[in-house]
């Protein structure tokens, strides 16, 4: 190891089952079309690389499919163990320079980020920080 140098994890997200979709704004299905898509997504456990390259790429996720995920791992993070819910960006996705999404607009792309940031920040418990900020805040758990 190289002391002062740290790993942050990248945790999975998960995507609705069919149970909740509804309540999260999507049909039913969508863990089935992601196996459709690619064969080694595990539709029982629904999760998925914590990048938005995954979601957009990958999977090519449309808006809603991608607001949803996002808010359902983040309420099951708030149930479980509270460690930092932690999002792999590519601020050039969000730029009307990138094409590779297929199925959302580079305006469809900023609103879900903004969306997503906009119902995390309504949950009290919920503070948006820099990776430093975790880090520090991990340091003093100790």
């Amino acid at each position: 190891g190289h002391p002062g140098l740290w790993e942050m994890p990248v945790y999975p997200l998960v995507v609705p089952p069919d149970s909740v979709a509804s309540q999260y704004g999507i049909q039913p299905g969508l863990r089935a079309k992601l196996h459709a898509l690619q064969s080694w997504f595990d539709e029982e456990s629904g999760k998925i690389t914590g990048f938005d390259y995954n979601l957009w790429v990958s999977f090519k996720f449309t808006k809603a499919e991608f607001v949803a995920t996002l808010k359902y791992s983040l309420d099951l993070r708030l149930q479980g163990n509270r460690a930092p819910f932690m999002l792999g960006a590519h601020t050039d996705y969000y730029s009307s320079k990138y094409t590779a999404p297929e199925n959302a607009t580079t305006q469809e792309r900023q609103e879900a980020i903004e969306e997503f940031l906009d119902y995390a920040l309504s949950k009290p418990e919920v503070r948006v920080v820099a990776v430093k900020d975790i880090l520090t805040w991990v340091r003093s758990c100790n």
